[in-house]
């Protein structure tokens, strides 16, 4: 149903004029002022805090998952698929993380909407078998952004695709993306030194969200659900989580701030062990966003935390 109401409220932009392709709206806009800026719609928070820092104020960035929301569930409103078809550029993860934003972005053409897929640049981490949500739209990890090297590729994207839509501000593009890729060195730096010397190597998280943040650093995670935070878990499945936190020694079990910790709370309590946040940064909060809390200091608060977890030196 979702799908045809796509199809619908994109035809009905085109018709009314909400869907005036790409070129002739930039041009249209630089006749007048040089300085228009481009609207570009993302589908959830990691490429629009990205998008934002590269493009400054030469872009205006709307997320469509809202604060709280998870982008894997969120189904956005007539308002926002039609705000799609009249932007600039229409940014979305894709390989099934947000279903609903590659429904769109099949059904734009038409407006001359240009779509950028960050995932088919990137070979994704397979799901195994037993952890695919039942809908098996997702059989590749998506959470690429957690690698702070990863993302510096996802940078290296969007600068690029900013760069070919608005090439007379190209030049701000590569300063603003430059300053970004530094930031996120340093980044990746901190999370070497923070988990060189460790006495754990494992950790339980709520669900399956950071196989790339361990394979950077050199952590296994083992999920309470799988890569779908809503999914339950089978009471062996717990078991063995319950044997896995005696036999390793592990002494925190993590939760994140867009799910209910409830999974979490209880095999802390059964196994008598704390909890803490890690948050896979598929959103925000609205008490975040408000605290002026930003991709960085997401990362950072994680990687104190996994400190603490893994009882690094």
């Amino acid at each position: 149903m979702q799908k045809y109401l796509v199809i619908l409220l994109i035809s009905i932009s085109t018709l009314t004029g909400c869907g005036v392709p790409e070129k002739e709206r930039r041009t249209d806009q630089s006749n007048s002022d040089n300085n228009t800026p481009l609207t570009i719609v993302a589908s959830f928070y990691p490429l629009a805090y990205f998008t934002q820092e590269i493009g400054g104020s030469f872009v205006e960035v709307t997320t469509i998952t809202p604060a709280g929301a998870e982008p894997h569930d969120y189904e956005p409103s007539p308002k926002e698929i039609a705000m799609i078809s009249d932007s600039d550029l229409f940014i979305y993860h894709g390989s099934g993380f947000e279903p609903w934003a590659e429904d769109i972005a099949q059904n734009i053409g038409e407006t001359n909407v240009p779509g950028l897929e960050i995932s088919s640049a990137f070979q994704l981490m397979p799901i195994p078998a037993e952890e695919h949500d039942e809908d098996e739209l997702l059989a590749f990890d998506p959470h690429i952004w957690l690698d702070p090297v990863l993302a510096q590729e996802e940078v290296g994207l969007l600068r690029d695709q900013l760069e070919k839509l608005d090439p007379e501000h190209g030049k701000d593009y590569q300063e603003r993306a430059e300053d970004l890729l530094f930031r996120l060195q340093q980044l990746d730096e901190e999370f070497q030194q923070g988990l060189k010397t460790c006495l754990l190597n494992e950790s339980i998280v709520s669900h399956n969200a950071f196989s790339y943040l361990g394979r950077r650093y050199g952590v296994t995670f083992t999920g309470i659900s799988g890569i779908s935070p809503e999914a339950e878990p089978s009471a062996m499945h717990l078991a063995k989580l319950t044997d896995l936190v005696r036999e390793k020694g592990i002494t925190v079990i993590f939760f994140e701030s867009l799910v209910s910790p409830k999974l979490s709370e209880t095999l802390a309590l059964e196994t008598g062990i704390t909890t803490l946040v890690l948050n896979p940064l598929e959103g925000l909060t609205a008490e975040e966003q408000k605290n002026g809390t930003d991709y960085f200091s997401v990362m950072r608060d994680n990687l104190d935390h996994l400190k603490i977890a893994l009882q690094c030196q």
